[in-house]
């Protein structure tokens, strides 16, 4: 676990990450937004509703695994599932 120094001049956490990572990013955003653009979004239309709901659930249901927070799956797995029912 990380936690932050009581003294100004250490780090808190120190990322390495190497090149090859951030240009594979870069070029896998462009591929998904040149399929977004050419292949999802060929033709241009007026936005209806419904349609509207549809793509903003799928981007919540996209996005759900990428959020969740550490903390709450490590207070679920410390719940205890004894019982303690007074013997």
């Amino acid at each position: 676990m990380l936690f932050a120094s009581d003294t100004g001049s250490q780090k808190f956490v120190d990322i390495n990450v190497a090149a090859y990572w951030w240009i594979g990013l870069l070029v896998l955003l462009a591929v998904l937004l040149l399929v977004d653009l050419l292949v999802v979004h060929r033709e241009s239309h007026e936005v209806k509703t419904r349609e509207a709901a549809i793509e903003s659930g799928g981007d919540s249901v996209a996005a759900r695994p990428v959020s969740t927070t550490p903390a709450i799956s490590s207070r679920k797995a410390s719940v205890s599932t004894t019982c303690s029912c007074g013997r």
